[in-house]
């Protein structure tokens, strides 16, 4: 896939969790499907976007997504109606680094395919 691509996707889908998250709950589209669900679903994604479009260290990437979900979670003690979770930053945190996993593990397989 195009590096480009990947990297709007991948920042596109970024600044849509921090709206999300920042809006008030009034303003947030509800999609129907479990809590945990919404959370985890976008952040995985989001994690593996990442993951595949700059190919850091993973452990960056593991440090940034738990400091970026912790702090979005602390964002959202400003935002009148919302609240902080705990456990909403370690579902978010857990599910980005899953999706980091993964796509680090697909590019090793990749990698693999090339030099065989």
């Amino acid at each position: 896939m195009n590096i480009v691509v990947l990297r709007m996707s991948a920042w596109t889908l970024l600044v849509s969790i921090v709206v999300l998250a920042l809006v008030p709950l009034s303003f947030r589209p509800v999609t129907g499907m479990p809590h945990i669900v919404e959370h985890s679903s976008i952040f995985l994604l989001t994690g593996a976007l990442f993951a595949l479009a700059y190919q850091v260290k993973v452990s960056f990437f593991f440090a940034a997504a738990i400091i970026f979900s912790v702090c979005l979670e602390l964002l959202q003690s400003f935002v009148p109606g919302r609240h902080a979770r705990l456990s909403d930053a370690v579902v978010d945190a857990f599910s980005a680094c899953i999706g980091i996993t993964i796509a680090f593990m697909a590019l090793r397989l990749q990698q693999r395919k090339m030099s065989s």
